[in-house]
């Protein structure tokens, strides 16, 4: 800023300040703008790397799944879509060796409770190799308090497991409703029955069916398809005679 003398008066000369001033308030908007520029572009890069990040893991979660592994069984595909949904439910990870059959085991018997068709826990145990006496460290193993997954609540009948049987053993559909309606008899003459195992109570209605209409099967071999032994399947079949001929 300077001061020039007019008529014996110093006067300030604002010309060069006015100047600066607006050279110096005109860069301030220019850094002011790029400032803006530079906080949009950070923002945009954070929210850029947000979505990619969230992309990645839509995409790992995808990769982690059971379906590679169920698509060559003989399961129904919505036995193996909803097993795949009960896997991605659950805190935990695909595993490798024993524990891997053990988890698909797991995921496919829930699966078929969830669907509303129980199934044996022997049955599916056999499709992935699983020991009988794995099972209950199966069910242990992937436990609520494991892995966060609830099972459903669901009453297990007998008939839920003759229709199986009655495959296995190549019944007609008609002798399998046979099967289902001599059950249902049963059942109703002596409700205490569904408290025994399903299992059991199915294997005595089934074996007492093929004695009463003279089917013809070894005990070693019904034995074996169900998972049971003689001594067993014997006891249960004496005990449903008798109810049925009250």
């Amino acid at each position: 800023m300077d001061f020039k003398k007019t008529n014996g008066l110093y006067k300030v000369d604002s010309t060069e300040y006015t100047r600066n001033y607006y050279v110096d308030d005109e860069e301030r908007r220019i850094n002011s703008e790029e400032n803006v520029r530079n906080d949009e572009a950070e923002e945009e890069e954070s929210l850029t790397s947000d979505i990619n990040s969230s992309q990645r893991s839509k995409r790992k979660s995808r990769m982690i799944s059971l379906y590679s592994d169920l698509k060559n069984t003989d399961l129904p595909d919505e036995v193996k879509k909803k097993a795949d949904e009960i896997f991605q439910s659950m805190n935990c990870t695909t595993k490798r060796g024993r524990k891997k059959y053990l988890l698909l085991f797991y995921c496919v018997y829930y699966a078929y409770l969830e669907l509303g068709h129980p199934q044996p826990a022997f049955f599916i145990a056999n499709k992935f190799g699983v020991n009988v006496h794995e099972i209950s460290k199966a069910l242990s193993l992937f436990s609520e308090a494991q892995t966060g997954y609830r099972p459903p609540e669901i009453n297990v009948s007998p008939t839920h497991f003759l229709p199986q049987y009655c495959n296995d053993l190549h019944f007609s559909p008609d002798t399998t409703q046979a099967v289902m309606s001599l059950a249902d008899e049963i059942l109703n003459k002596d409700p205490s029955l569904c408290d025994e195992s399903p299992n059991k109570v199915a294997a005595g209605i089934l074996f007492y069916f093929m004695k009463i209409h003279g089917v013809s099967f070894s005990k070693d071999d019904f034995s074996k398809l169900i998972n049971l032994s003689e001594v067993t399947i014997n006891n249960i079949y004496k005990k449903i005679a008798e109810v049925h001929n009250r």
